[in-house]
């Protein structure tokens, strides 16, 4: 089953210029934090870095959905556009342990959540961001696949999102959303509509983001500017934000560095 129309959901449109800006400046400030991670780890001051270019609209569209008083996120650690579009310490992401490559069990423990949800009829949603399957495989896993299933025969409020090189296989029956991933509007809109579809009982959505090799930034700043709300100034700000928060993780990150014994 697809879902054709997450566009629908009552009130994703209210106010799409202030939504603009707000994924406009959370994408600004994860790619400068990108770029500047990307050249403290050349210069060896951080161990490992995955880039993020091409999966931060995914990131940051899927986490402004949240209603974060009743939903929660799951994802592995160091993914550092969900941390910027969650507030998290952007040095903490970079320095602590990477995420395992099976997703550290991230599944399990959205659905998990999603089943003491249910049970306590909290109306909450869990949300489990799954990354690009190292091995490049089209399908999940089979100790995925039966959590997928379990959260489908228990109509559990859940919603997955994956990487199209990992998506769900579409043989469970799992309603299902595909979403181009370079465009932060369109995955805020699809997950808001598979939230408040499972938020409304009526089980677990599959959510598969495929690359149209757009620039994210580029791409929400030319609806943005199409608003009329915003002018220069409004970029310069965000970009003089931005900068300012990756001098500090320079700082803090190469601090730390050479405070390591040899």
């Amino acid at each position: 089953m697809t879902i054709t129309s997450p566009e629908r959901v009552t009130g994703l449109r209210n106010d799409e210029a202030a939504l603009l800006r707000r994924l406009y400046r959370t994408m600004v400030i994860a790619r400068r934090l990108d770029l500047e991670a990307i050249g403290l780890r050349l210069a060896g001051a951080l161990d490992e870095h995955a880039p993020l270019r091409g999966r931060e609209a995914a990131q940051i569209g899927c986490v402004a959905a949240l209603d974060t008083g009743r939903d929660a996120l799951f994802a592995p650690a160091g993914e550092l556009g969900l941390a910027v579009a969650t507030g998290a310490d952007p040095i903490e992401t970079l320095v602590g342990p990477a995420g395992a490559e099976d997703g550290d069990g991230t599944l399990a423990q959205a659905v998990g959540w999603a089943l003491g949800a249910k049970l306590d009829r909290t109306s909450g949603v869990a949300l489990a961001y799954l990354p690009q399957d190292p091995a490049g495989r089209s399908r999940p896993p089979e100790r995925d696949r039966e959590t997928m299933a379990v959260a489908l025969r228990a109509a559990l409020p859940v919603v997955f999102l994956r990487p199209s090189a990992a998506s769900v296989d579409r043989g469970l029956g799992m309603a299902a959303l595909r979403v181009e991933a370079d465009d932060a509007l369109a995955v805020y809109r699809a997950t808001a509509a598979a939230i408040d579809r499972a938020r409304h009982g009526l089980g677990p959505v599959a959510i598969e983001t495929v690359s149209g090799g757009r620039d994210a930034l580029a791409l929400c700043e030319q609806r943005l500017r199409s608003t009329g709300t915003v002018g220069d100034d409004f970029f310069a700000e965000a970009a003089s934000i931005a900068e300012e928060l990756a001098q500090r993780v320079r700082d803090d990150v190469t601090g730390a560095a050479r405070a390591v014994p040899a």
